[in-house]
């Protein structure tokens, strides 16, 4: 397998929290690489939590850190970022080089795609009333 079809993390079955009914698991890095907007992640540093690995993709930079989740169908692809408390969930979707920090949600069949949402902002899908 080349270094290109390496994972670049693993869930931790032996690292799971319970976030409403959902069990959560923390994730890993399994190689050094730089987000778009310049954060290093390097092997070994913790991330934040998924419900599978259906959450996170393996491909391009985007990643989940520390405290932020993705569960219920989210689904976080290519070079976008989840950080913070943030929430990704219901079928959820973020991707391109999109961010989505400090206490925000993007959720209910919602697509973000090279957009931020911010600290308390709620992004939903079409026809959703927040």
């Amino acid at each position: 397998m080349s270094a290109k079809n390496e994972p670049k993390y693993k869930m931790l079955k032996n690292y799971s929290i319970s976030f409403f009914k959902y069990r959560l698991f923390r994730i890993v890095a399994l190689k050094d690489f730089e987000t778009h907007d310049g954060r290093k992640v390097k092997r070994g540093d913790l991330g934040g939590f998924i419900e599978t690995e259906d959450n996170l993709s393996q491909e391009g930079t985007c990643w989940i850190f520390k405290n932020a989740k993705v569960f219920a169908g989210g689904k976080v692809r290519d070079d976008a970022i989840i950080c913070g408390y943030a929430l990704v969930y219901d079928y959820a979707e973020v991707m391109g080089r999109s961010i989505v920090h400090n206490s925000a949600t993007v959720y209910k069949h919602a697509k973000l795609i090279d957009g931020e949402v911010k600290a308390g902002d709620v992004h939903t899908g079409p026809g959703a009333k927040n």
